[in-house]
């Protein structure tokens, strides 16, 4: 009879320890905080008032600890105020490449009683990059055989940036014999080719000197500029025939 009693004494400790369970499970997954903010903040700008959307009133802060765990230390939790702050210098490229969304999922946590809320901060591109060459001086060999249409391919610059502050357009100064037309690889990239549009002559011209500049999308403009120098080179002379040979006299 005792052990009767006792098994049908469990399922009601059961019903007791599933709510309490179920509310350190909760606790436990926390709430989930979303911020949006630009890099390069300066050190003690306000990401966002961390405190008051967790529903945490300022004597909590302190005596909680509210506090950010994440392997990089960007950000802290004022004490004062309970808001998130930047507290280190955020370089989107740095953090995540040329990702078109770079996110942060941050975990914050608070004592007595325990709990952990996961914040998500986006990192918003700004432009601080400016399109560059590899080379500020490109040399090139073209024949003046060569015909109106003929396209030449240049590098492409670079620009970490992403969006619209990225690398969007290639400009040529202007001269009555080239053009520059922009080609767009499978992956979105841009890449620049001279056109030729007036036949070349030696004998007038056989040096040109070209500036060809790379420009993003950003407020205000960025832009990088190359050097192009194109030598015209002398034809080749036809060679004597050597099939031909002299005969010595008897």
């Amino acid at each position: 009879m005792k052990a009767s009693r006792g098994q049908k004494g469990q399922p009601g400790r059961r019903k007791v320890l599933f709510p309490f369970l179920l509310s350190l499970l909760c606790g436990a997954l926390g709430e989930q905080i979303r911020y949006s903010i630009p890099e390069e903040m300066e050190k003690g700008s306000l990401v966002g008032h961390l405190a008051r959307d967790l529903g945490l009133n300022v004597r909590d802060v302190s005596a909680r600890k509210l506090r950010v765990s994440a392997e990089m230390q960007l950000f802290t939790v004022s004490a004062d105020s309970g808001d998130l702050l930047v507290s280190d210098r955020i370089d989107r490229e740095q953090i995540c490449g040329n990702k078109p969304v770079c996110n942060l999922e941050l975990e914050t946590v608070a004592e007595n009683p325990l709990n952990f809320f996961h914040v998500h901060v986006s990192i918003q591109d700004i432009n601080d990059n400016a399109p560059s060459f590899s080379r500020n001086d490109i040399d090139l060999e073209i024949s003046e055989s060569a015909q109106p249409g003929s396209q030449f391919t240049l590098e492409p610059a670079s620009d970490p940036d992403v969006g619209i502050n990225s690398l969007q357009n290639y400009q040529l100064n202007h001269n009555p014999h080239f053009s520059v037309v922009v080609k767009e690889n499978p992956d979105g990239s841009k890449y620049p080719e001279l056109l030729l549009e007036k036949p070349l002559d030696r004998e007038q011209q056989g040096f040109l000197h070209l500036v060809l500049m790379a420009v993003d999308g950003g407020d205000p403009v960025r832009s990088g500029t190359a050097q192009i120098r194109i030598m015209l080179p002398t034809p080749m002379t036809t060679p004597p025939d050597s099939s031909r040979t002299c005969t010595r006299s008897a």
